[in-house]
């Protein structure tokens, strides 16, 4: 018997929608999906591995099942089909990895030549003027910052795009996972850091709340917080860490805060913060610099009046 990938994605498929009562059209192997009303259901599939495996659930209910192709489909395979399938999946397994390997040195190799032909970032760039933030030692490639992502020995492995428009781009294939970008680098061995998801999050608080004395270590998105937070514990087992978190609350599900909540769980001395938006602040706002720029627009506008 031959299982393929559309047999292996049709079985996931099945199994959640007979769990949760609906199912993603499209399933993309090894990324999460978010799915169902409000996005509140979610699921990844793992298919390149000897047996292909994942997880799904709906936040809304509390499901949460993990799921393999080999436990939903016994009755199929038998132990000769299996044995021989599983030595067709370990060689597609270790085809995927040599290619996703390959992206990701491109990647790198695209990163250090986009670096070293973009020149210092211009404080007059349209997304640091409308964040009223400073460039930090990012550099501009046209019309497009361009922040490195690093690791803590500075090796320089990709990096994020942002648009004048304020649109965001990472390199194809580039890793993301455990990475950041760096403000005070100099002082990673204070008592405390910060860590935070965003650019202009992150020069917010570096600049105005704590005048460059802490080091402030951008994630880029909630769903590297975790990776980045381990990593600086590995390498600071002592220091304190302070995640200065986005309140995504006019949102169905709170990801910033979920994800700033999940990693105090997870890593020791952490503590969370969020910014005490005042009464009259739009829903939208989410983040420290979105508080920033609202009290300072008010302050302009108070002086104006």
């Amino acid at each position: 018997m031959n299982i393929n990938h559309f047999d292996i994605v049709a079985s996931f498929k099945d199994a959640i929608h007979n769990s949760i009562g609906c199912a993603p059209a499209h399933i993309e192997p090894e990324k999460l999906i978010r799915f169902g009303k409000n996005k509140t259901c979610y699921c990844k599939l793992y298919s390149h591995q000897a047996v292909p495996a994942g997880f799904y659930g709906d936040y809304r209910t509390g499901i949460r099942e993990n799921w393999s192709f080999r436990d939903s489909n016994q009755s199929r395979l038998s132990r000769a089909d299996y044995l021989a399938q599983k030595q067709q999946w370990e060689a597609s397994a270790r085809a995927r990895i040599q290619q996703e390997q390959a992206k990701v040195k491109q990647a790198q190799d695209n990163a250090y030549a986009d670096w070293f032909s973009a020149s210092p970032a211009s404080h007059a760039h349209p997304y640091l003027l409308k964040k009223q933030i400073q460039a930090h030692g990012v550099k501009q490639l046209g019309d497009k910052l361009i922040i490195p992502l690093v690791d803590f020995d500075g090796v320089l492995h990709s990096h994020q795009t942002i648009a004048p428009t304020g649109d965001k781009r990472f390199l194809a294939g580039g890793r993301k996972k455990g990475l950041f970008y760096v403000m005070g680098s100099e002082h990673l061995e204070n008592e405390i850091a910060i860590l935070c998801e965003g650019f202009a999050t992150g020069a917010s608080i570096f600049d105005y709340m704590h005048q460059g004395k802490r080091p402030v270590l951008v994630a880029f998105d909630a769903g590297n917080l975790l990776a980045v937070a381990e990593a600086y514990r590995a390498r600071y087992p002592y220091t304190a860490l302070h995640i200065y978190a986005d309140d995504d609350r006019s949102k169905p599900v709170n990801t910033g805060l979920n994800a700033a909540e999940a990693v105090k769980r997870a890593v020791s001395n952490v503590q969370v913060f969020t910014p005490d938006f005042p009464p009259d602040a739009p829903l939208e706002l989410s983040d420290f610099n979105d508080l920033m720029v609202f009290e300072s627009r008010k302050a302009v506008a108070g002086v104006a009046a």
